[in-house]
């Protein structure tokens, strides 16, 4: 449980750390029926980046190829 504890903790601090080269989202897409991140979880995640909510659930594929097709 320590180790655990430990790994758990050095993720969280280097999540945190801001970085100059970090990716930055346009746009996240909440899938409201994921069954693996729960959709209120998902929001405070994006709650700093333009995110819509949409009723599919954790890897929409139809939703993947209708945004790969406008670009």
């Amino acid at each position: 449980m320590a180790s655990l504890r430990t790994e758990l903790i050095a993720i969280e601090e280097q999540a945190t750390v801001p970085s100059a080269t970090a990716f930055r989202w346009d746009e996240a897409y909440i899938g409201n029926d994921d069954r693996i991140f729960s959709s209120e979880n998902q929001q405070r995640a994006w709650a700093h980046t333009p995110h819509k909510c949409v009723d599919m659930a954790h890897y929409p594929e139809k939703l993947f190829k209708q945004l790969l097709q406008e670009i």
